[in-house]
């Protein structure tokens, strides 16, 4: 019977630990093994997991600065009840709440200087506060205090800022209210919206919002940031089910949470991060587990002895554990060590400086944080603790005879195959053929875990260069033509407009502007963004590709819908016959409701129209796309403004007629602005310029997902966007106009076009300039690229990184196995010396185990990792707009030849170093 709870006492404990000291000197081989494992193990989860949180962490940070805000959905129109009924909700992290005022303006300056609002206190520390760098001063508290941005008092011409300097604005406060006022400095800081064309926000205190009558309970923006787990549109059902509207035209506009966003460009999403975070713990894992059941049988063994020699269990797994302690407690200490140094040197270096250098680098926040290091360390000494134990354990169940005989085999079974196994006559090379396989069989788990390990380290990293080759912004480049020629924005233009940045995901026609703000000064029939003349000059440049130009035409009409066919676009609270009925056809409230009675028709091909239908074949049935294709109907596109209500609203409307009236000429229109009221009156309504009635096929959400986006002029919530066939275009009163044109040039001739490009571009500007109209916007792609360089590189260098890390974790782990697995062979090698066995024909054993590892690994890679590898591209170009996926030949190539370098390069060494050394070992 086993003896288990004697302690160890006196001088039995100085025997045990001279014991333990000379068994790790005997086993030191093994040792430098695990304590490499250790090592590996704790840098490489480390340094994966510094890198890919600082990566996502860096996104997020350059999404918060450029969004403005930390909130990433919003309900407009908030009241108190619906704030708190939010706060309380489970999947949502913070909420806040904004009153925006007005414009501020300098007294003695035209144009806005920069918006005004009041925030509550979590709105500005928790949502808006992190979007802002070098903040100085405090948000302010007084009456007269305000807090302005850097770019703010530029306008003012102020570059010095100072605490409680005196500054002069004149605030609009509503529609008919100014204000006249003289504010104290109480902050600023720097901020980074202007690049997507957001105004310049400043703050003032709620005291000084209740003087101008406004408080935070009514008619605020609730700002919402949800849980990342959450994207923009889950989150946006979830609220509408769970807070009660104020009215119909009340909604949500959701959006993903910064962190979301970084994970899917990453990983593809939150679960497929958990997967491969998963697959990397599992490669640690059996990098550990195999050094430590490749010894198995020699611990086995000698513990087996030692127990017939008298020791208990409890000294045993004392002694055992004892000469463990040291190769894993300092493994462990170093790997740490040197983790620490690379998070936080070169993490932070090449984050903050590098990615974030045109967003204010890393500021106040750390890329580094404690569990980088605590969880890795952790799971690795656990691993390896659990793998030792599994030895104590496998030593508990046997008897001390057992024990003192394992070999770490199944003897019945090997007794089982020879009965059943026909003796077959082999030539000497194939009997060593046959007993390599026999030997890799004879521990089979062994073998599943190392080519398990092996095929898992291989495929994560060509996965991982699969998805930072397919992810890298490069390709969002590529998809977009060489040169964008379109008209540029009306007044107040602004010049970051049709700029994109590093963020090549959004459209650079997105803005915030009214078309009437759009053609503003430019309002007449005859205007076109891009005349004729511009086109022609364009397409005539030698070396455009003529197969290449994409031509976006229409024009800018009034449209006139029916009550029904409104409807959805009022947000008065009363309908829209209220609103005739009050104000007549054309009063100001029904003319802001419509976007100012202007709008952009937009001609669509028949295989545009055909991928539209497809589109709203799966999203929604109800829209009339055959009165589209015919030429009899127009679809109407907006970006994501209505509610669920109004969106049953925008169902019924389909069928609703609409028309649309040609704007003035340029003579008219000047002829009409210069008339007085009397004047106005005798010269009545143009006749002949109101298009028959066309059909409302229905209203089409361009943020739904699977949008088949086209290229489309200036767009967004506050504009009315309809499309049209060819043949429809022509029944309306007005002429066919460029709105956008796309070209590519052809190889070698990039320079040449964009110079002519630029010339041309640059000529029409001067003279529309002096003519007083909106010029040319040019987006040029080698631009694009140039802002975005150093945000590839950074990219592109963190999934390397992770990639390198993933090939060198497998090929240590089967190095870290070659290398075991021939120090504990020692005996056997003597023994199959002794029986005739030339050294020559050993070296032919143990080429060939490693042709087995080599073939086995090579045929998981080409089989299952291929189908794997399309899985994550196609799930990864769902998730991704840019992706593109490629097979990592080359890499894979290379892997394989490092791969076979090991299989049969490291096992010869390790022979020789066996055989030529009289070194004994603790494995026997």
């Amino acid at each position: 019977m086993r003896e288990c709870s004697r302690k160890i006492k006196g001088s039995a404990r100085r025997a045990m630990q001279m014991l333990i000291r000379r068994s790790a000197r005997a086993a030191r081989g093994r040792n430098r093994i695990l304590f490499s494992a250790v090592f590996f193990g704790v840098v490489s989860l480390a340094v994966i997991s510094g890198i890919f949180a600082g990566r996502i962490q860096a996104e997020q940070i350059r999404a918060i600065r450029q969004a403005g805000t930390a909130a990433s959905t919003c309900l407009e129109g908030g009241n108190a009840s619906q704030y708190e009924r939010i706060r309380k909700l489970s999947y949502i992290h913070e909420a806040g709440r904004r009153r925006t005022v007005g414009n501020a303006k300098c007294p003695d300056k035209a144009g806005s200087v920069c918006q005004i609002c009041a925030l509550d206190l979590t709105a500005w520390k928790e949502l808006t506060e992190p979007a802002y760098t070098d903040i100085e001063g405090q948000y302010p508290s007084g009456a007269q205090e305000i807090m302005l941005p850097v770019r703010a008092l530029k306008e003012l011409g102020i570059s010095s800022p100072k605490p409680e300097m005196e500054i002069s604005l004149e605030v609009e406060v509503g529609l008919f209210q100014k204000e006249q006022e003289t504010f104290t400095l109480s902050g600023w800081y720097t901020d980074y919206t202007a690049a997507s064309g957001t105004a310049a926000q400043g703050y003032i205190s709620l005291e000084k919002l209740e003087d101008w009558g406004g408080s935070l309970d009514e008619d605020v923006d609730i700002l919402i940031l949800q849980k990342d787990s959450l994207s923009g549109r889950q989150a946006e059902e979830q609220l509408y089910r769970d807070v009660e509207m104020a009215s119909d035209s009340q909604r949500f506009t959701g959006g993903n949470t910064a962190s979301y966003n970084a994970v899917r460009r990453l990983a593809g999403g939150y679960g497929a991060a958990l997967l491969a975070g998963v697959v990397i713990l599992a490669g640690v894992f059996f990098l550990i587990c195999n050094v430590m059941q490749i010894s198995m049988a020699g611990d086995v063994r000698q513990m087996g002895l030692l127990h017939i020699v008298g020791m208990t269990d409890a000294q045993l797994k004392a002694f055992y554990m004892g000469q463990l302690r040291r190769p894993i407690l300092g493994g462990a200490l170093a790997g740490a060590g040197l983790s620490l140094l690379v998070l936080l040197t070169w993490l932070s270096g090449i984050l903050g400086e590098k990615y974030l250098k045109d967003w204010g680098g890393a500021g106040r926040w750390m890329f580094f944080r404690p569990e980088f290091l605590a969880v890795p360390a952790v799971f690795t000494i656990l691993t390896a603790v659990l793998a030792a134990a599994s030895v104590i354990l496998r030593t508990f169940r046997l008897s001390a005879l057992e024990a003192s005989a394992y070999t770490g085999a199944d003897p019945g079974r090997q007794r089982e195959n020879k009965r059943k196994r026909k003796q077959k006559s082999r030539s000497p090379r194939r009997e060593l053929v046959f007993m390599a396989w026999q030997n890799v069989l004879r521990h089979r788990g062994r073998f599943f875990l190392t080519v398990l390990s092996l095929f898992l380290g291989m495929e994560a990293a060509l996965c991982s260069i699969m998805m930072a080759r397919g992810a890298d912004y490069t390709h969002a480049i590529e998809k977009k033509p060489d040169f964008v020629v379109a008209g540029r924005s009306g007044y107040p233009a602004e010049e970051t407009e049709g700029q994109q940045g590093t963020d090549l995901e959004s459209d650079p026609f997105v803005t915030g502007k009214t078309t009437l703000m759009l053609l503003y000064d430019n309002d007449y029939d005859e205007f076109s963004p891009v005349s004729s003349a511009v086109k022609e000059e364009i397409l005539s440049l030698d070396g455009v590709e003529g197969s290449s130009v994409y031509l976006a035409e229409g024009g800018y009409l009034s449209p006139s819908f029916s009550p029904k066919a409104l409807e959805p676009l009022n947000d008065s609270g009363d309908t829209v016959e209220e609103l005739e009925e009050e104000y007549g056809p054309s009063g100001l409230p029904v003319e802001v409701m419509i976007g100012a009675d202007h709008c952009t028709v937009q001609i669509l091909s028949q295989e545009e129209i055909r991928e539209l239908a497809d589109f709203a074949g799966k999203q929604d049935p109800g829209l009339d796309m055959e009165s589209l294709a015919d030429g009899t109907g127009v679809l109407l596109l907006h970006d994501h403004i209505l509610s669920p209500a109004k969106e049953e609203q925008a169902r019924e409307s389909v069928g609703e007629p609409v028309r649309f009236s040609a704007l003035w000429s340029k003579e008219e229109r000047e002829k009409r602005l210069e008339a007085d009221p009397e004047e106005l009156e005798k010269m009545g309504e143009l006749p002949g310029l109101t298009s028959e009635a066309f059909t409302l096929c229905g209203y089409m959400d361009t943020q739904a997902e699977g949008f088949p986006d086209f290229p489309r002029s200036w767009h967004g919530e506050s504009m009315l966007y309809f499309v049209i066939s060819e043949e429809g275009f022509e029944k309306l009163p007005t002429e066919k106009k460029t709105l956008l044109m796309e070209l590519d040039a052809r190889d070698g001739k990039e320079a040449d076009v964009q110079k002519g490009i630029e010339q041309i571009t640059a000529a029409e500007n001067r003279r529309r300039d002096e003519a007083g109209e909106a010029g040319l916007l040019l987006i040029i792609a080698d631009d694009l690229m140039e802002e975005a360089r150093s945000y590839i590189m950074v990219s592109n260098l963190v999934f390397g990184i992770i990639a390198a890390v993933l090939i060198f974790a497998g090929l240590l782990n089967y190095f870290n196995v070659c290398v075991t697995g021939m120090l504990s062979r020692k005996m056997e090698f003597d023994m199959m010396e002794k029986i005739g066995m030339t050294r020559r024909q050993q070296k032919g054993l143990i080429l060939a185990e490693g042709a087995i590892y080599l073939l086995v690994t090579a045929a998981l890679l080409l089989i299952v990792g291929s189908a794997v590898l399309a899985a994550v591209g196609a799930y990864m170009g769902g998730r991704i707009s840019y992706f593109t996926f490629s097979w990592p030949v080359w890499q894979a190539a290379g892997m394989a030849a490092a791969l076979a370098v090991i299989c049969l390069g490291v096992p010869e060494v390790m022979y020789r170093q066996v055989r030529l050394k009289n070194t004994e070992y603790s494995f026997q």
